[in-house]
C-alpha cells in the first residue's frame, strides 16, 4: 500500500485499505529545505527528509509511487 509499512497485526491478507494519496509539490529545481513526501526536485535521497528516497522520473507519466499524479505540481521532469 503506497504510504504505509507492511506487517504487524493491522496487516490483514486480502483486506484493503483507505490511502490518501498527497498532490506532487514543486519546490524548484534547488530546494533549499529537506524536501517531504511528494515534493521535488530532488536529486539525491540527501535531498529528502529522514525515512524518504529520491525516486527519479524522465516523464510526468512514470507516476510516483504513493503521489497523485497531475496538478501544478507534477512537472514532467523533476524527481
Amino acid at each position: 500500500m503506497p504510504g504505509c509499512s507492511a506487517g504487524g497485526s493491522g496487516d490483514v491478507t486480502e483486506y484493503d485499505y483507505c490511502i490518501t494519496l498527497p498532490s506532487l509539490v514543486n519546490k524548484g529545481d534547488t530546494p533549499t529545505v529537506k524536501l517531504g513526501q511528494c515534493e521535488g526536485d530532488c536529486d539525491s535521497d540527501a535531498d529528502c527528509k529522514k525515512g524518504l528516497v529520491c525516486y527519479h522520473r524522465d516523464t510526468s507519466a512514470d507516476l510516483v509511487p504513493g503521489c497523485s499524479a497531475g496538478g501544478s505540481g507534477d512537472t514532467p521532469d523533476h524527481d
